[in-house]
């Protein structure tokens, strides 16, 4: 019996991926935010520490998201501890092996 490891692209990559480029336009701005954040008055202190708490919502989403689609994606697949059975192999080595007790019998 044979095992495999499905390969492509399934439709939530790409869902995906866009998430992860939008996170990243996210984590950038961030990033310029905290490098001028020393120039700021308490006001824009705050409103930086709500868009690091954005930020981390938006985080646990696209994580939540990626995990859930994964999940999906393996239970639609028939994917066990990372790889799904060739049903038709086991089919084909079960039929040999029962020709080969009938052969001995």
């Amino acid at each position: 019996m044979k095992t495999h490891k499905p390969q492509g692209d399934a439709p939530s990559d790409e869902l995906l991926l866009k998430a992860r480029r939008h996170y990243a336009d996210i984590s950038c701005a961030l990033e310029q935010a905290l490098a001028q954040l020393d120039q700021c008055d308490d006001k824009e202190k705050r409103a930086f520490s709500a868009s690091v708490q954005t930020h981390w919502k938006s985080f646990l989403n696209v994580y939540e998201r990626e995990v859930d689609l994964e999940k999906r994606d393996r239970e639609h697949a028939g994917i066990v501890h990372g790889y799904a059975i060739d049903l038709d192999a086991a089919r084909v080595e079960v039929g040999r092996r029962l020709a080969c007790l009938r052969r001995v019998s």
